[in-house]
């Protein structure tokens, strides 16, 4: 007895507070009428079948409904290989999400995607299920929009919902008629799920079972100190997915846990589930079951593997034990307690490749994001992971708002001398702000505006907006692409923004710093100086990395826009010519112009929005305003300034230019 006691406190030591007070699902088993089609739509990502929908449909039956899956994502995704040439860009590829919004997917895509579900549509009338479930991403407005229009034609007795995180982000924009309606502004949806949804669609069901009625979209949101219990789920039913249709055949998703253990302030994902993990047996019990299926490789659907590292440690260990010879991916942070030894045993178990969010390398851009790692910390891990033959495959931000240039260019320092280290880069074109984030919940902490411009975030201080976004993300893009053997996702027009010559085939790593160019003589509008000055840092940095070169840099509305994406569709125009020899002397001509738009200025206040997320981020945030909102009298003095600086501000430029100078420093400046 007292061996057992002892074995007890050893096991208290190893539990973790984040499990306790989780909500189990306890499913009833009952006779149902109802069946129910679970739906996905394009655009979303087709290496292998939907977990969540998959996982969804075993816990319905495991109640006694019937439920099949559709997914019509990876039908369209097989067909989409035919359009690339008449479009001009792969609308599976990573930098092209944005098409298929709802902005964008009728000018882009519609007519290419709309015989395949009108296809689906037909099919389903057929089978005239009584409840259809559709998954909602911001990368597939578009196309739901169309194709829950047309069902609803088509079966109008049939209950509709919808559930996943672009519900939450959208259920305003459905209230003012904006998305999910019809052309009279009525809800398309009868149901719509927010958070997760384990227990909720449940409930829905039932009611539907039940025959209970209702106006509208009834909109179910998960209690917001409710954490689920991800222990005790049916394995996902694959019945009704043809493996073969997808990238990776012989692999499947599932999860190891639920939420984030940090709270970065650029990040709204983090605030949509508190986290807890699964059991590492549990975990071991689905991948032997998916194993004995065939199933050889593993992508861990969570917001990051590594936020329990005993438990992923377990999970491996236990893979090994079994003899599981599978494959395994998945999201982590940086951390320096994963050592060489610690790496090893993942390694072990069949792990490839961890997909870091490194976001940036500047120690101060990381401390503002709270991403409580270093550098150098990020560096070891890069390592130890080469050394282990662990893929390394990073996700970065460029133009965080307190970002300098300097900032930016420590970043590019890091890859450059880190880059046989790296396996894969992917961003996205700057920072997006929203509601959900600590960012976003404090704009003065951050240095933010108040308002918009042209519908993307400004400083406060006007000096850095949307052409400045842009430029970053621009930057960033050529010189992974130019100065690195590293993969990234393709942007086929980039080589059309600028050329290239350099004096000497070399390429140097060097040391961080912190340089000030004075270039130009800032005049008050800081707006257009910072616009200007920035290409002349990244000039800078490749000189300091390449020695003498020649390169042209250009940027045109239409051109960025077609390859970066309506969020940093600005109006801006330029071309810059610069020439430096290997001992730093240079000579530039700079073309530039920038148009500003009609009444640019709008007040962006997050203050007033509700949800559970906001909730849990305003912990965190602190903004001024504290659980409350601004006060009407605040939001009228915001509106006032809001039309004073669409009068007095105008930040429009034409620039032409020639100058020279010198970067020796045992020169003296020729400007």
């Amino acid at each position: 007895m007292s061996g057992d006691l002892l074995v007890f406190e050893e096991i208290k030591k190893l539990s973790e507070s984040s499990n306790k007070k989780l909500t189990d699902v306890n499913i009833e088993r009952l006779e149902r009428n109802s069946d129910v089609l679970f739906v996905l739509l394009p655009q979303w990502a087709a290496a292998l079948p939907p977990y969540n929908i998959a996982r969804l449909s075993a816990l319905v039956n495991e109640a006694g409904y019937k439920s099949s899956c559709l997914d019509v994502n990876v039908e369209t995704y097989q067909e989409s290989k035919k359009w690339h040439k008449e479009l001009g860009f792969d609308p599976y590829g990573g930098n092209n999400y944005q098409k298929w919004q709802i902005e964008e997917y009728q000018k882009y895509l519609h007519k290419y995607v709309k015989p395949i579900l009108q296809k689906y549509i037909d099919i389903i009338i057929k089978i005239n299920p009584k409840v259809i479930g559709i998954t909602l991403y911001f990368c597939n407005e578009g196309a739901v929009q169309w194709f829950v229009s047309e069902l609803r034609k088509k079966l109008p007795n049939t209950k509709i919902f919808g559930g996943g995180p672009n519900l939450h982000f959208r259920k305003d924009d459905i209230k003012k008629g904006l998305i999910y309606c019809d052309d009279d502004g009525k809800p398309l949806f009868d149901y719509g799920i927010v958070g997760e949804s384990e227990l909720i669609i449940l409930d829905v069901l039932d009611e539907i079972e039940k025959g209970k009625t209702h106006k509208g979209m009834k909109i179910m949101t998960q209690p917001i100190t409710q954490r689920i219990n991800l222990n005790n789920f049916p394995i996902p039913n694959y019945e009704d997915f043809d493996f073969n249709k997808y990238e990776i055949g012989d692999g499947a998703l599932t999860e190891l846990s639920r939420g984030c253990v940090a709270k970065c302030t650029f990040c709204a994902e983090t605030h949509f589930w508190n986290y807890r993990q699964r059991n590492a047996s549990s975990v071991l019990d689905e991948v032997e079951y998916l194993y004995n299926k065939g199933t050889r490789l593993i992508w861990f659907v969570d917001s990051l593997v590594n936020g329990n590292l005993k438990e992923l440690k377990g999970f491996a260990q236990g893979v090994i034990d079994r003899g599981l010879k599978i494959k395994w991916i998945g999201y982590a942070r940086c951390d320096k307690r994963m050592d060489y030894e610690y790496l090893k045993v993942l390694k072990d178990s069949g792990c490839f490749g961890l997909k870091f969010g490194a976001e940036s390398a500047s120690n101060k851009v990381l401390d503002d994001m709270k991403k409580r790692v270093t550098n150098v910390e990020m560096e070891e891990n890069f390592i130890d992971c080469k050394k282990l033959g662990i893929q390394v495959i990073t996700t970065w931000i460029q133009a965080f708002p307190t970002e300098t240039s300097n900032n930016f260019l420590e970043t590019l320092t890091f890859i450059n001398n880190t880059q046989d280290t790296i396996h894969r880069i992917s961003s996205t074109p700057g920072y997006q702000l929203t509601a959900e984030t600590i960012v976003g919940q404090n704009f003065e902490r951050f240095g933010l505006s108040n308002f918009t411009y042209d519908k993307n975030w400004i400083k406060d201080d006007f000096s850095f907006g949307k052409p400045h976004i842009l430029t970053r993300a621009k930057l960033f893009d050529i010189f992974v692409k130019e100065f690195t053997n590293i993969q990234t996702p393709d942007r086929p027009l980039l080589s059309k923004m600028y050329d290239i010559k350099y004096n000497k085939k070399i390429s140097k790593k060097i040391k961080y710093f912190d340089k000030k160019l004075n270039i130009l003589k800032f005049d008050s509008n800081k707006f257009k100086s910072n616009l200007i000055m920035e290409p002349f840092y990244f000039f800078y940095f490749l000189w300091k990395v390449k020695g003498g070169f020649e390169m042209n840099l250009k940027f045109d509305e239409e051109l960025d826009y077609k390859e970066f994406g309506y969020s940093v569709k600005t109006p801006y125009w330029a071309n810059f010519w610069f020439k430096i020899n290997d001992n730093g002397d240079w000579e530039t001509k700079v073309d530039a112009k920038y148009l500003q738009p009609e009444n640019p200025f709008s007040v962006l206040d997050f203050s007033q929005k509700k949800s559970q997320v906001i909730e849990r981020v305003r912990v965190f945030a602190e903004p001024k305003w504290g659980d409350g909102s601004r006060t009407e009298d605040e939001i009228k003095e915001l509106q006032k300034e809001e039309k004073h600086l669409n009068n007095t501000q105008n930040f429009s430029f034409n620039f032409d230019w020639e100058g020279k100078g010198t970067w020796d420093e045992k020169k003296k400046t020729l400007f």
